[in-house]
């Protein structure tokens, strides 16, 4: 199914169920650097007043899949500051469900910590762990006495990537519509996968020549091309896409980029440090565990491409701390 028409790949995507969580499709805006270098942002940081981020397109799957299941609850797990908790919180009640959240502190964390806060306030159960291990048995074992959906580390299963294969071929429509030219590459965080695997496959569902930077922020354990290869097959199965194989999908990946991993999941290299600061200049704000490392590798391929043929995709939430469900600040 590489056709120039989307609307058989619309029509595939559209078997599932799917909620409206957020505003797209999300902006592209251009940067200039101070060095006359240009690249492009697509902006998914911005696609919802409550929580932006590349975690509200997998959600928009997950969620309304365990809305048909008819669970009614949500048990997600991970540490303190983690983005799956804080999306599947927030999204996870705004859509009705009962949310539980299972955290450990990771490295100097605070159980006090504002992240948890801002749960506890919208009504999420927070349940406190002293170890990753011991939280993700206590998660699944909440699930198993409230019968309720356990979300995976990063959300990332092949329902939740059909979010991001409806994001390429999103921003082919935008390259269609003349809003940025056609990129040569894609600059995204690489953690569990999900993003990844979605705009690999829905590139090549629409026959686009962009490749994908695949920006490794986690170690290799969770971070690897077997997991994302597993995960691309099992999305192409629900997806049936014909002539969309597995190996084509894995031609659209330039490469797994780990120069900017540093030691591991939130350590920060002096790159990272220095990508956020340059981010903040052009009103792009960076975490530093994820979208900071993806930044920082589009920066240093700049000098290879420094005309506008980059797109750096952003996936972290750019409003702070949002307040309760009413609102963001």
């Amino acid at each position: 199914m590489i056709c120039n028409d989307f609307g058989d790949i619309y029509k595939s995507l559209d078997r599932f169920p799917r909620l409206s969580l957020g505003r797209f499709p999300s902006p592209v805006r251009q940067v200039t650097l101070e060095n006359d270098f240009r690249f492009w942002i697509k902006d998914d940081g911005l696609c919802s007043e409550f929580y932006g981020g590349n975690k509200l397109r997998k959600l928009e799957y997950l969620l309304a899949a365990v809305q048909r299941d008819q669970k009614g609850a949500l048990v997600v797990h991970g540490d303190v500051e983690s983005h799956t908790v804080q999306a599947c919180g927030i999204l996870g009640r705004r859509a009705g469900l009962d949310v539980n959240a299972v955290v450990f502190r990771y490295r100097g964390q605070s159980f006090n910590a504002p992240e948890l806060a801002r749960l506890r306030e919208i009504g999420v159960r927070i349940h406190q762990r002293s170890t990753m291990l011991a939280t993700v048995l206590h998660a699944h074992w909440i699930g198993w006495r409230m019968n309720a959906r356990v979300v995976p580390l990063g959300a990332s299963t092949p329902v939740a990537t059909l979010g991001h294969v409806r994001a390429a071929l999103e921003l082919v429509e935008q390259v269609r519509a003349g809003l940025l030219p056609q990129p040569r590459r894609i600059y995204i965080p690489f953690a569990t996968g999900g993003s990844v695997a979605g705009l690999l496959i829905g590139l090549t569902a629409t026959g686009s020549t962009t490749r994908v930077v695949a920006v490794q922020t986690v170690e290799t354990i969770i971070a690897n091309r077997r997991r994302l290869e597993r995960l691309l097959k099992n999305t192409l199965s629900l997806l049936d896409f014909g002539e969309v194989s597995l190996e084509r999908c894995l031609n659209q990946l330039e490469m797994i980029d780990d120069h900017q991993l540093g030691r591991g999941y939130r350590d920060v290299p002096a790159g990272t440090r220095a990508a956020i600061s340059v981010g903040a200049k052009y009103e792009l704000y960076l975490d530093p565990a994820f979208s900071g490392k993806a930044f920082a590798a589009l920066l240093e391929a700049l000098p290879q491409s420094p005309n506008g043929e980059l797109v750096f995709w952003n996936t972290h939430d750019q409003h702070g701390l949002s307040v309760g469900l009413g609102g963001a600040r």
